[in-house]
């Protein structure tokens, strides 16, 4: 337009101050203060003013400015307030970009501008302040509502195969388990088994031995090879003795053969040399003693041991031949000597002499004396065992009774070493004729002296009579008296007179030192019945 009237001018006036006072007012219910975080929601004081932003400026939707234009006013260009209200309604809704009130360059700003530029400030966002939100709009969209998932079924094939590999595998596991409880049955009864067999094995072994044809099993004698020839005289008894050994055993066969059994040659050594007349006897070993459990328990794998006994075999010829020379050079003394020096006091020596017709042939009775005269000596000085045999029988007797008293020596040491209870005829009756119920402290010593190896209730009764022995207390003060010596206390109860009817001989010297190394004796294995009375 070219001209504008004098009333336009001062109504724009008007306006302009008007918008000027309302910018400057403090009045929060007339004007509305746009929020900082939502510069696209435009509002304006009064519905009025909105014909003086369409008119007198131009809205900047890039920097959000609103800038005046007075030149180009002019009354009758007054659009519809209505329609220009519904357009500036849509445009809000609309708009998706951020606006701001203020120009990219303060300088160009005016006082205006830069009064109404919203403080940079960040504040705080508020729901109701949400660019495109309205108070009666949801906050956001409901959620698609909820739909069931159907169940796809399975191929009728593919389930039985399924049904199929379940069954198996179940029937495997049931497999499986049932085989693992066979094994563990199995694994029981015979550890039940093994555990029974131990127990009966350790009741054989520790079963009380009191025969001796029970240990005969384990005995072997061992010859030397050159006695086990057919030039050798001993050669004839070794076949009888075989026999004897065999039927007194309860085996009527020769129960091994490596090694032989009962005959065995021996397999002589460096300290055997020249000793061809030598026999001696090997046990095997199935178990041992425990002297703290006090039983026998087996071994791992049983041995052969060689006892300490070795026996020389002479004939009164050779023995005849010997006596031209001297003493000292005797090879009979020499093999004696030799063994004695090498195994000791322990081990014990045995001479036999063949004195059967068939070797004491052609011997006159002189000479036989003085065969016995230089055997004697060699008994004194060596401490060796001389066994006269008269006749073939007789040795072959001799030899057994050595190999069983050999073989059962352990089992006696040990039960005449652990005193046993004395049994008594009537069970409600000592030996004395006293009730057990009211028995005294005499009879119980009394019934202790009978536990003694060789000591009989008589013999009991006078042992208590002697001063020093009359009771358990005096009897051990009297082996504890450090005035007498050992050999004194083996012999005090000697003299004394068994009392009784079937004799009156005394206590012997035997018995005496058997009571004195019961009483006195540290050793649990000491044999305490060794000798007869």
């Amino acid at each position: 337009m070219s001209s504008r009237t004098p009333s336009f001018a001062s109504l724009s006036d008007n306006i302009d101050k008007d918008f000027n006072e309302l910018l400057d007012s403090d009045n929060d219910d007339s004007v509305v203060t746009l929020p900082t975080p939502k510069p696209a929601r435009v509002a304006y004081a009064r519905t009025g003013e909105l014909a003086r932003a369409h008119h007198v400026g131009a809205f900047d939707e890039n920097d959000g400015e609103t800038t005046l234009e007075d030149n180009d006013i002019d009354a009758d260009d007054l659009p519809d307030l209505d329609q220009l209200s519904r357009e500036m309604m849509s445009r809000r809704s609309s708009s998706t970009q951020s606006h701001t009130y203020a120009s990219e360059d303060p300088a160009t700003q005016s006082d205006d501008e830069a009064f109404s530029q919203p403080s940079p400030v960040k504040r705080k966002s508020s729901p109701d302040f949400e660019l495109g939100s309205d108070e009666d709009e949801p906050d956001e969209a409901p959620s698609p509502p909820l739909v069931k998932k159907r169940r796809t079924r399975k191929d009728p094939e593919q389930a039985r195969l399924e049904r199929e590999v379940k069954a198996a595998a179940k029937k495997a596991e049931a497999e499986r388990m049932k085989q693992e409880r066979a094994l563990e049955r199995e694994r029981k009864k015979a550890e039940k088994a093994t555990q029974k067999v131990q127990k009966q094995q350790h009741a054989t072994l520790n079963k009380l031995v009191t025969s001796k044809t029970d240990t005969l099993k384990d005995m072997t004698m061992e010859p030397h090879p050159d006695l086990c020839t057919n030039t050798s005289p001993f050669h004839q008894y070794i076949e009888p003795f075989v026999q004897l050994i065999t039927t007194n055993s309860g085996l009527p066969h020769r129960m091994r053969e490596r090694p032989a059994w009962p005959v065995n040659r021996m397999d002589p050594d460096v300290r055997f040399r020249g000793m061809t007349n030598l026999i001696r006897w090997k046990r095997k070993i199935s178990a041992r003693y425990n002297e703290e459990e006090r039983e026998w328990q087996a071994v791992e794998s049983p041995y052969y041991r060689t006892e300490g006994l070795y026996t020389l075999y002479v004939t009164p010829a050779d023995v005849l031949q010997q006596l031209r020379f001297p003493p000292a050079t005797r090879f009979l003394y020499r093999n004696l000597k030799k063994l004695r020096t090498t195994f000791g006091p322990q081990h014990r020596l045995f001479v036999v002499l063949d004195g059967s017709s068939n070797q004491a042939k052609g011997i006159s009775r002189s000479d036989m004396e003085r065969i016995k005269d230089w055997l004697t000596d060699i008994h004194c000085e060596l401490g060796c065992t001389l066994v006269f045999a008269k006749s073939g029988e007789d040795i072959v007797r001799r030899l057994y009774n050595i190999t069983a008293d050999l073989g059962i020596m352990p089992h006696k040491i040990i039960e005449r070493s652990h005193l046993p209870f004395c049994p008594t005829p009537n069970p409600h009756m000592d030996s004395f004729g006293e009730d057990k119920k009211t028995k005294s402290a005499r009879t119980t010593y009394l019934q202790m002296l009978q536990q003694i190896h060789h000591v009989t209730p008589p013999m009991a009764v006078e042992i208590s009579k002697k001063v020093g022995h009359r009771t358990l207390r005096e009897m051990y003060e009297t082996y504890a008296d450090p005035t007498l010596l050992d050999r004194q206390k083996d012999n005090l109860l000697m003299g004394i007179t068994k009392s009784g009817k079937e004799t009156n001989r005394c206590i012997g010297q035997v018995v005496s030192a058997r009571v004195h190394a019961v009483f006195s004796s540290k050793d649990p294995l000491q044999l305490v019945g060794k000798g007869k009375d």
